[in-house]
């Protein structure tokens, strides 16, 4: 099983022991790429947990019908057709009946495949195999703070590695041999200081040596942005490039 969705769990502890319709999501998610599934009992189906790339887009819970993560969009569309929010998870959860007059049977199927295109992609990266200490990955809520709170799009290498490990540590092969990912928060707050934007203008910091070197996004130009290094003590004039790109940087995280 892959990292759960640990909101959703510790919503769906202590609920039904039973669930009838798991079989109806199980069937129209099988049939989805990169689909992975949990269920604590599977000749009871307490619940029934649909997850891709180690995020929950779809569950089962009691006798009544299935819960799925879809664009806020379309959970408002379905609320007004008598779908039931589920905010205690967030404004993206909606409850659809099924067996029901007015339920959503007929339309499971479609909607699960909105729920799966909606999750985040699988992201293979070769340091997760290598020497990387990884943290569990950002959820959908903390990379979309993310990129709300930055006035241009970052790099879609570093996202998609933030959703595997959100922070984490590990060997660098090029210079300083040592990388700490910065987590989403750690980013903001630096982002967020004016000091430290006045001091390093056009410059996105995403972690740091462990020791004096930060690492940071040269975003004063047109992308792909370099990855440099810099001696926040030292000053601008410490700064120097170490990647053309996240992607080149990150075939250097994990090894010596």
């Amino acid at each position: 099983m892959r990292p759960p969705n640990l909101a959703v769990f510790a919503w769906l502890r202590g609920k039904s022991a039973h669930s009838d319709p798991a079989g109806a999501l199980r069937r129209a998610t099988e049939v989805l790429p990169d689909v992975d599934d949990f269920t604590p009992d599977g000749a009871r189906f307490a619940y029934y947990v649909v997850f891709r790339a180690g995020v929950v887009f779809a569950f089962v819970e009691g006798m009544r019908g299935v819960t799925l993560r879809l664009p806020q969009a379309r959970v408002d569309a379905l609320a007004a057709r008598g779908a039931t929010r589920l905010r205690e998870l967030g404004d993206e959860w909606v409850f659809l009946a099924l067996y029901e007059t007015g339920g959503f049977d007929d339309e499971l199927a479609a909607l699960a495949r909105e729920a799966h295109a909606f999750a985040p992609a699988p992201v293979e990266s070769p340091a997760l195999a290598r020497d990387w200490h990884p943290q569990p990955g950002a959820t959908p809520g903390q990379i979309e703070q993310l990129l709300a709170a930055l006035p241009f799009a970052p790099p879609s290498a570093w996202i998609a590695f933030l959703r595997l490990s959100n922070g984490g540590e590990g060997e660098l092969s090029i210079e300083p041999g040592w990388f700490q990912l910065w987590d989403i928060a750690s980013v903001l707050e630096q982002w967020n200081d004016r000091e430290d934007r006045d001091a390093f203008p056009d410059r996105l910091f995403f972690g740091g040596d462990g020791g004096l070197e930060s690492f940071a996004f040269d975003v004063g130009g047109a992308p792909p942005w370099p990855v440099v290094t810099i001696d926040p003590v030292a000053g601008p004039e410490s700064e120097r490039v170490v990647a053309p790109d996240f992607e080149g940087f990150a075939r250097a995280i994990g090894s010596r």
